[in-house]
């Protein structure tokens, strides 16, 4: 039997770290204490592309229809929340990424910006993880066939080199993991 979202389920692993270095950002802001912005930047960096563009991506193009093609309807269900959560969160990821800018121009008020969004963003994404892992996932093993699955494992691997790029994957979990390592998460 395909697991159609094992990966899925593994990059969701890499992005709670990436939450967990944003955590210790917001954490030493509430302390009033500095942040190397390069953290950030590279963080941020790390969910846009990562989390955002490639994560979200093989789920709003190739998951999402493949279920809906599958009788899985998008009123009101779990797709159309999980698809509204994609975009909260990006704008949530724009926000810190304007506030970091003001951020790195000196502008120390910028922090609560940072904060704010960023505690915005841990909390959505933390909880939009735990309805795909233990809602949308199994849904999927469930009603897709063996034959879908297998066509949309293929397109993910397409989609990860033709949209993200060959080795860029990889790449960003060597970021993740030096962020950690610069912070201090374990």
């Amino acid at each position: 039997m395909i697991d159609v979202t094992k990966e899925q389920k593994r990059e969701h692993r890499v992005i709670e770290e990436a939450l967990n270095v944003l955590n210790h950002v917001c954490i030493r802001f509430e302390k009033s204490e500095e942040v190397d912005p390069e953290i950030i930047a590279k963080t941020l960096e790390f969910l846009q592309i990562f989390a955002d563009k490639c994560h979200h991506g093989k789920e709003q193009d190739l998951l999402f229809p493949a279920l809906e093609m599958n009788g899985v309807t998008r009123k009101d269900s779990i797709i159309g929340r999980l698809r509204r959560e994609h975009e909260i969160a990006e704008k949530l990821l724009w926000n810190v990424e304007r506030a970091l800018q003001d951020y790195k121009g000196g502008d120390t008020t910028a922090r609560k910006d940072i904060l704010q969004n960023a505690r915005a963003y841990q909390e959505l994404l933390r909880q939009h993880i735990d309805k795909e892992d233990n809602t949308l996932y199994p849904l999927a093993e469930k009603e897709l066939s063996e034959e879908v699955k297998r066509g949309l494992l293929s397109a993910y691997e397409r989609f990860e080199n033709e949209v993200i790029g060959e080795g860029v994957h990889e790449r960003y979990h060597h970021l993740i993991e030096n962020m950690k390592r610069k912070v201090g998460v374990k």
